[in-house]
């Protein structure tokens, strides 16, 4: 393989790796993905900054999401019967 075709074949990997980096995140690689994430993180810098972003994003939002409150129960079932007793 010449040099060209490697480097065009390790974009192509760094591409790919970039776009499961939100599935590495939050688990939901299954094990040769995964692996193959971790491999590739560990070895390119680019990714490994990509990688502290994503994380931060996700931590982000998982505290925005823990300040939300629960719908009550049987709230939906209360509001459509209030919207039937109106009509």
């Amino acid at each position: 393989m010449n040099r060209d075709r490697k480097a065009e074949v390790a974009q192509d990997e760094h591409r790919e790796i970039d776009l499961l980096l939100p599935w590495y995140v939050n688990g939901s690689l299954g094990g040769p993905e995964r692996d193959r994430v971790r491999l590739h993180v560990q070895e390119c810098h680019l990714c490994q900054q990509e990688l502290s972003l994503v994380s931060l994003i996700q931590t982000e939002i998982a505290s925005e999401r823990q300040g939300e409150p629960e719908p009550a129960p049987g709230g939906l079932e209360q509001v459509l019967t209030k919207i039937k007793s109106q009509q």
